[in-house]
């Protein structure tokens, strides 16, 4: 027989498991389906967008909620103005299960026929100005091929709010030069190397030093695109330098100015006029970096996670195909 016994009423945050322990007990009376509730209010962090999610009605959720109340005995959400904000014990119930919720909810869209030949499903993917001319075509390609009625979406991405876009199921992927929160999955697609470049004899032979170009005017790229590494070595932005929000701009900048830009290699050999600019390496620093696509732990679909492991599989290079 199941156990009856109920959680103290005054619970702490301390108190790390206590919450599931007892739901571990009771789980034979225990709708699971509350969990699922609470977790999507708590991330959602409303009701209204909670039941978006869920694809259920507001006064659905709003009684899912009040049940969970009376079994666990504590008030869950309080009001905070128009919103409303998780208790210590619901935010110590989401930590202790939202995991394992998450998991099942994957597993059981695993389950779920997904066919991509067939499939008319909206992908969308963050990438770089870099990104969609590096990584874009081959991935087309494949798309093409392989789920020729699927939609591709690209958009910018913001790495302030990427991981959260990631998290929420706004975004099936991200790939990026900049790292990102442990709580998101990611997996290394290719190693690069940044380059200095330049007008033709701007700098003699063997190139600028480290000192010389933290005091040259340059153009620098705005640091939500995720293209900081070189800026890390030569902040301050000196007098005389421009910032952009994307590297289109920036081959006839360099080619017109005295300007000098740092450019991953990837992004240069793709260019057509790169034999009239001059391309320094800087030995002084490490200049190399991974290039990651970033996915949420828990995949809102099947075709999500079909899409994931494409990306990865498509543009990975084959040397690291066990990273």
């Amino acid at each position: 027989m199941c156990g009856a016994d109920s959680p103290a009423p005054h619970m702490h945050a301390r108190d790390k498991t206590v919450v599931a322990s007892w739901i571990g007990k009771n789980v034979c009376m225990f709708d699971l389906n509350l969990l699922r509730v609470l977790a999507a209010v708590i991330e959602q962090g409303t009701i209204t967008a909670a039941a978006d999610k869920l694809q259920m009605s507001q006064p659905a959720i709003s009684q899912s909620i009040n049940r969970l109340r009376k079994v666990i005995k504590d008030d869950l959400f309080v009001k905070d103005g128009r919103g409303i904000t998780p208790t210590r014990v619901a935010l110590q119930l989401y930590r202790d299960t939202s995991e394992h919720v998450h998991q099942a909810d994957a597993a059981v869209r695993g389950l779920i026929a997904f066919d991509p030949a067939t499939t008319t499903a909206a992908f969308r993917i963050a990438l770089t100005d870099i990104g969609q001319q590096v990584f874009l075509p081959r991935l087309s390609q494949v798309m093409r091929s392989m789920a020729p009625q699927a939609q591709l979406e690209v958009i910018g991405p913001n790495t302030e709010s990427v991981a959260a876009q990631l998290e929420s199921g706004e975004l099936d992927l991200a790939i990026l030069s900049t790292e990102l929160s442990n709580e998101i999955r990611s997996a290394v697609l290719h190693i690069g190397d940044y380059l200095c470049i330049t007008r033709p004899g701007l700098f003699a032979p063997p190139g600028p030093s480290l000192q010389e170009l933290k005091s040259h005017p340059r153009v620098a790229v705005t640091t939500f695109t995720g293209h900081t590494l070189m800026e890390k070595y030569l902040t301050p932005i000196p007098p005389g330098s421009i910032v952009v929000n994307t590297f289109a701009a920036i081959p006839g900048l360099l080619a017109s100015t005295d300007l000098v830009g740092f450019v991953p290699e990837d992004l240069v050999n793709t260019w057509q006029d790169r034999d009239n600019l001059d391309i320094w390496k800087i030995a002084e620093v490490e200049t190399r970096t991974e290039v990651r696509a970033y996915f949420a732990k828990s995949p809102r679909s099947s075709a999500s996670a079909w899409f994931v492991n494409l990306v990865i599989e498509t543009l990975r290079d084959p040397d690291l195909s066990h990273t």
